[in-house]
């Protein structure tokens, strides 16, 4: 009976071995698959941290250049209406000469219709400027200038016909065509 409780008591022991020994694998392989956890947990942390840093790189270069571009566009809205103002001021200048500028203005031009028999059309803001008399003191001088009845509303300047071609004079016109010329030069004085 000592030995079937002696070979009890060992089968008992070998058994307690073993299942130590499972135990001990057991307790390994959960400590590698926390480690492998807490590793992998880790890597996805890591690789979140650099897809938020990624994605706030990217708004703030969003937003730096939405910023670039309303700055910009802000500016050129203020330039344009600085060169709007610039183009309305000269016509507004060219609608209020006086008298004597008129007409020497009108006589330069006529002197390029020298010895050319053309018709003079006065816009209705300038048809004050011009007399018959004065005409006649051109014509007296060498030229040959017809001044019409017919009128240019609300204009100021004048259209010269010669051969059956209208030649515009009338101011806002000139600026307009003259602006596109001159903008590149008044841009760069105003805005350097």
């Amino acid at each position: 009976m000592a030995d079937l409780k002696l070979l009890t008591d060992r089968l008992m022991e070998h058994k307690r071995s073993e299942i130590q020994v499972i135990i001990q694998e057991a307790e390994k392989e959960a400590q590698q698959s926390i480690q492998a956890s807490n590793e992998q947990l880790k890597v996805e942390k890591q690789k979140r941290e650099e897809r938020i840093k990624l994605e706030q790189k990217a708004q703030y270069e969003q937003d730096k250049n939405a910023l670039s571009n309303k700055k910009r566009n802000q500016l050129l809205t203020e330039k344009q209406k600085s060169l709007t103002a610039i183009f309305d001021s000269a016509k507004e200048r060219m609608e209020n000469l006086t008298q004597d500028e008129f007409q020497q203005f009108l006589s330069g031009v006529l002197t390029q219709y020298q010895n050319k028999e053309v018709e003079l059309v006065l816009g209705e803001k300038s048809r004050s400027f011009v007399s018959s008399k004065w005409v006649e003191e051109l014509n007296q001088a060498g030229k040959t200038v017809h001044l019409t009845e017919e009128q240019i509303p609300k204009k100021a300047g004048f259209v010269i016909r010669h051969e059956g071609i209208d030649y515009n004079y009338i101011f806002d016109a000139l600026v307009d065509d003259t602006k596109e010329d001159i903008l590149p030069t008044v841009s760069q004085k105003l805005f350097q």
